[in-house]
């Protein structure tokens, strides 16, 4: 779907907004695309991802996937999903992060570690 033609959930739960995660989410978009399709109700209104929705926008990105409901969602239902998707979630700990960029260095040959740090968004030095 053409990301511009979804409208963002006002009612969204998350009302804390972070200027600088917003940012890296949109770097990172731009380089991979949207890799978990949001949720968007049949009138295109998004049920869950607005964040990446918005992230695709400015991404300039002329499509994204997503799941389209086929039917309306209760309030409680709407509610339920955007809880799951926002909270029940874990960052990788620092040990994983390390097995991974292990792993991606060794995958790819002459990948320095600011590349590194670039593609994974985070400081060189870990």
């Amino acid at each position: 779907a053409d990301p511009k033609t979804l409208r963002l959930n006002p009612a969204n739960i998350r009302i804390v907004r972070d200027d600088t995660e917003d940012h890296r989410l949109a770097e990172s978009v731009a380089r991979l695309g949207v890799l978990q399709p949001p949720g968007v109700l049949p009138d295109g209104l998004v049920a869950w991802g607005n964040r990446r929705v918005a992230a695709a926008v400015a991404a300039g990105l002329p499509a994204v996937p997503v799941i389209r409901l086929q039917q309306p969602l209760t309030e409680a239902e709407f509610l339920l999903r955007q809880f799951a998707e926002n909270d029940l979630r874990v960052g990788l700990s620092d040990p994983e992060v390390y097995l991974f960029c292990t792993a991606l260095k060794a995958k790819s040959p002459g990948l320095t570690n600011a590349e590194l740090a670039a593609q994974v968004q985070k400081d060189a030095s870990m």
